[in-house]
């Protein structure tokens, strides 16, 4: 028969440095130069060249924030961050940082006005959207999350972070199907990552294939043994061997 829901790991991609600079979602900085190419069908970056322009007061702050924050000074990151905001009050970047940062610090209100902003300055980047997504779900705004995720994956189908994300929201709808294509998806994009083997194991257990759940929790504990969530593992494991009984 059909699993229980179990506990999935929430989300990925969610930290400050990660998705606010764009690194993780390989999404271009906003304000990237670039030019038209000559058919004006498509846009091309700009080469740069001899000894990069002197970073502004923006950026210093804004990279000064982005170490605080890494080195967990989330008072100076938040300083730094206010300072970039005031020297250029439209870097979207400094307000996902920022959003990203609150968000951690469970400070939601603060986190969503700052996600709000920076998609409103940039509306097509996926980082932004699934990082709004992720706040969305704090206030149980599901179906806004999803249409955040939804539009995010849309810009950009290989973005990993945007599809774990997607697919956990769609297990805690009971959408099993549609989780585990979402799952499916991310094993296939980065096979070595080991949650979304431990999210598709619950999610096939819902769907009764137990076998196939069983080989997935031992391939999450084969990736990463020390995974904080290897007691959630472990128990999932543990019930996939009763239902077997």
């Amino acid at each position: 028969g059909r699993g229980r829901q179990v506990t999935l790991v929430r989300s990925l991609g969610v930290a400050v440095l990660v998705l606010a600079t764009g690194i993780a979602s390989g999404c271009e900085r906003p304000d990237a130069p670039r030019a038209l190419a000559n058919d004006g069908a498509a846009a091309v970056p700009v080469p740069v060249h001899g000894a990069p322009p002197a970073p502004s007061a923006a950026d210093q702050h804004f990279q000064a924030g982005l170490m605080a924050a890494g080195e967990g000074r989330s008072d100076a990151a938040l300083r730094a961050f206010a300072a970039a905001l005031a020297a250029d009050p439209a870097r979207s970047e400094v307000l996902d940082a920022r959003a990203s940062l609150h968000l951690q610090l469970g400070a939601f209100a603060e986190a969503l006005a700052d996600a709000e902003r920076a998609v409103a300055l940039s509306p097509t980047n996926p980082g932004f959207l699934s990082n709004r997504a992720q706040i969305y779900r704090r206030f149980g705004r599901t179906e806004e999350a999803l249409t955040d995720l939804d539009r995010a994956l849309a810009l950009q189908p290989d973005f990993v972070a945007a599809r774990f994300n997607r697919g956990s929201l769609r297990y805690e709808l009971g959408r099993y199907a549609d989780a585990l294509a979402d799952f499916d998806r991310c094993v296939e994009l980065d096979p070595s990552s080991a949650p979304p083997y431990l999210n598709r194991a619950a999610t096939l257990h819902a769907l009764g294939r137990r076998e196939e759940a069983r080989r997935d929790v031992r391939r999450f504990l084969e990736l990463d043994p020390e995974d904080a969530w290897r007691e959630v593992a472990m128990q999932l494991l543990g019930e996939l061997d009763r239902d077997g009984d």
